[in-house]
């Protein structure tokens, strides 16, 4: 005599199918049917996936191989006609340690500086710039509520040509608190569809 399938509850308590009602044994006869198909197709996804990143990567070090090197950015590949394309973007967090209040306090002494020698002068137009100047570094160097720095603004202000002794000494500062993180590769891929417009193929291919 075969024996009766039980269904195990929320509480971790077994049941006999016979001792619930049956539509709560057709609704978990449906769910595990829906899950174990799905499950299968991601197994199958995952092995896709794998197989894609493998020949992706492959034909782009194939590539910077030709010149010594290895491929480690990002990237883009187009089929001849340009309808199908693959974009592979690698993505590295930046952060700022809190050593940046220093540098903050240097820039804030310069900026007070040049405010002084501009308060000297009569010329308006040199007032403004200075103005807009102070008003450009103080973004830069701004923190939030947590006492954080938007690396962007921070990474912009190291591209500016500033020859003063506290500015230059502010960046070493800001230099030295960063912190690279993880490096991530994304995967996207878009086809032009019979309507003529880009599309995505939607799979997502990243969180597999």
């Amino acid at each position: 005599m075969a024996r009766k399938k039980k269904l195990i509850g929320p509480d971790g308590t077994k049941y006999d199918v016979s001792m619930l009602r049956p539509d709560i044994v057709e609704e978990d006869k449906i769910v595990q049917e829906v899950f174990d198909l799905l499950e299968a197709a991601q197994k199958e996804m995952i092995k896709a996936r794998n197989v894609a990143v493998k020949k992706i990567n492959e034909y782009l070090d194939a590539k910077a191989s030709e010149y010594g090197a290895k491929w480690k950015g990002s990237a883009t590949l187009k089929s001849f006609d340009e309808s199908r394309r693959i974009d592979r973007k690698v993505t590295q967090a930046r952060t700022y340690g809190s050593d940046v209040v220093m540098a903050r306090e240097l820039i804030d002494q310069y900026i007070d500086e040049q405010k002084k020698k501009a308060s000297k002068t009569r010329s308006e137009e040199v007032k403004q710039s200075v103005e807009e100047m102070s008003a450009l570094l103080r973004e830069g160097i701004r923190l939030d509520e947590s006492g954080n720095a938007n690396a962007k603004r921070l990474e912009d202000l190291r591209k500016l040509n500033i020859s003063d002794p506290k500015f230059k000494k502010a960046m070493e500062i800001v230099a030295g608190a960063r912190k690279d993180g993880r490096k991530k590769t994304y995967y996207n891929f878009s086809y032009v569809g019979d309507d003529g417009k880009k599309q995505a193929l939607v799979m997502n291919f990243n969180q597999l």
